[in-house]
């Protein structure tokens, strides 16, 4: 299975496994109940579907665009470039990335910012919304160790850091604050975690044939909640920057 393709079993087959994710996404977006559309972009949406999760009172216009080929030609959007989003200067209400910019360099992704900036409209209201990894957590360790052994293409993602990369978005003419999100990824049993973890990260070669040792680095590594009726959960743990736009700038 080629590596989208696998990518994308895992989010479509189990959404429910990272629903608290996207929705805390959905959340942090927050759309008010009102016949006036909301113009959404999510960039790198296709693996994070949020329509799933937005509220039934709200009107949104969602695009979605993908720095990625393989997954643009996936689901057919367009592509997007760190210095050149094709969308017009202050047609945007909200903006969105969702753990998807550690595969980014920090100088991309301050590019990136400057080009988020000029498709927002310029209202308090409008929003940027970036959540992803903390370095030096244990997801970051997880994605960046035992990913990185154990996927063909390793795994070297360029984690955030509370301060500085406030600064950097502060720096393009956002206001921001940030916050920790202790989130749970939840599986119906093992079998189905086993499934869901070896495609989503790219480890079916490693450890089809060896589900057993992948729980028990997932366990060692994540920390596995077992409850009674068989279902598995464990906390993944991401940072928040929200960013709108400053009236200095």
């Amino acid at each position: 299975m080629h590596r989208v393709e696998s990518y994308m079993y895992a989010v479509e087959r189990y959404p429910h496994c990272m629903g608290e994710e996207f929705e805390s996404m959905v959340e942090e977006l927050r759309f008010p109940g009102t016949e006036v559309p909301i113009h959404l972009l999510n960039l790198d949406g296709v693996a994070s579907p949020l329509f799933w999760w937005f509220p039934k009172n709200a009107n949104i216009e969602y695009v979605v665009m993908e720095s990625s080929p393989s997954f643009a030609e996936y689901a057919k959007v367009p592509l997007y470039l760190p210095s050149k989003i094709p969308i017009q200067d202050g047609t945007m209400d909200r903006v969105c990335v969702n753990a998807s910019l550690h595969h980014m360099t920090r100088s991309d992704r301050c590019k990136l910012y400057k080009e988020i900036f000029r498709i927002l409209r310029s209202n308090s209201q409008s929003q940027f919304v970036l959540g992803d990894v903390m370095e030096g957590s244990k997801e970051d360790r997880w994605l960046n160790g035992v990913v990185d052994r154990y996927n063909p293409n390793g795994h070297k993602g360029i984690f955030f850091q509370p301060i500085q990369d406030g600064e950097d978005m502060r720096a393009q003419g956002f206001e921001v604050e940030s916050k920790i999100k202790r989130l749970r990824w939840r599986f119906r049993s093992e079998g189905e975690m086993v499934d869901f973890m070896m495609n989503l990260f790219g480890m079916r070669v490693a450890f089809e044939g060896d589900p057993g040792k992948l729980i028990e680095l997932v366990d060692q590594n994540l920390g596995l909640d077992r409850r009674e009726d068989g279902s598995l959960e464990f906390e993944w743990e991401l940072i928040y920057f929200i960013g709108t736009k400053s009236d200095r700038i």
